[in-house]
């Protein structure tokens, strides 16, 4: 079974130093390719689905599954990626996979941070989306490509020259999945 990326915005605490944060903006234990996050694009945040709609239809009119993930070297050679507008994908964590085991990669201590990603709005649907770059992981116990994460001081170089650079991932671990449901519960109560 192959597993699907998700990532955690169990707390919503720095959010608003991107702009005003849309009334329906909610923390979520787990956020799935489809459904609306938040990004900041063109100096607010916004929510858009996770998942461009693919431009190409192939045979018989039918259309490829969403792009839910692209690696940072294909932007320059994929048309569609290289087109869209950088935003900041705003998270706390990623649920990633050990053999069977489901950890939640976090950074330590807990807190908001950016991804890389990129938005357009689908001529066909006319809804806005968004894709997460991903590169290598975030721990080195886990082997999987992760979103990857921008360093808070080059937000505006992404967002403006689409410069991506890094954060490091020196204070990132893998957790159980329980330890983000205490996070989730503190902001709520």
């Amino acid at each position: 079974m192959r597993h699907e990326l998700r990532y955690t915005l169990s707390k919503l605490d720095g959010l608003h130093t991107f702009g005003a944060i849309p009334a329906d903006v909610a923390a979520r234990i787990h956020v799935t390719p489809g459904e609306h996050a938040p990004v900041a694009l063109d100096g607010k945040v916004q929510l858009r689905r996770w998942g461009f709609l693919r431009r190409w239809q192939g045979h018989g009119g039918k259309r490829g599954a969403p792009i839910v993930t692209a690696p940072a070297d294909f932007v320059p050679e994929t048309p569609q990626l290289r087109d869209a507008k950088p935003c900041l994908v705003f998270a706390d964590g990623v649920i990633a996979r050990r053999a069977a085991i489901e950890l939640w990669v976090h950074p330590e201590p807990p807190r908001l941070v950016a991804f890389a990603g990129l938005a357009e709005t689908s001529d066909d649907d006319e809804v806005p989306s968004f894709a997460v770059l991903v590169g290598p992981p975030l721990v080195h116990t886990i082997q999987q490509a992760m979103p990857i994460v921008v360093a808070p001081d080059c937000y505006d170089r992404w967002l403006g020259a689409r410069e991506l650079v890094p954060a490091t991932h020196d204070d990132w671990r893998a957790d159980a999945p329980a330890k983000i449901q205490n996070q989730a519960q503190r902001e709520l109560f």
